[in-house]
């Protein structure tokens, strides 16, 4: 039987908790969030403050996962869409 070496192995990308071995995601503050949402910064808190997004507190500041983010982009239309809609409609 043939060993691999770890050179011919893959890293995951996925990193784990040293502790619990759970999967980390990655967290964005909110005005990463809002950037990549391309909505504004009020957006993003509003929706925090109406429970319509997850997100974490670390020490008092807050994060949102990775999940949070892709899941809110499937339901919230980028404004560029929005736009070349509404242009087309009144063509």
């Amino acid at each position: 039987m043939k060993r691999t070496s770890q050179k011919n192995m893959k890293k995951s990308s996925i990193k784990f908790c040293q502790y619990c071995a759970s999967p980390l995601e990655r967290l964005y503050s909110i005005e990463a969030a809002a950037e990549y949402l391309s909505c504004s910064k009020h957006t993003i808190r509003n929706w925090i403050r109406d429970r319509e997004i997850d997100y974490v507190k670390i020490k008092g500041l807050i994060r949102i996962r990775k999940s949070a983010i892709e899941k809110e982009c499937q339901t919230f239309p980028k404004m560029s869409t929005i736009v070349n809609k509404l242009m087309t409609d009144n063509s």
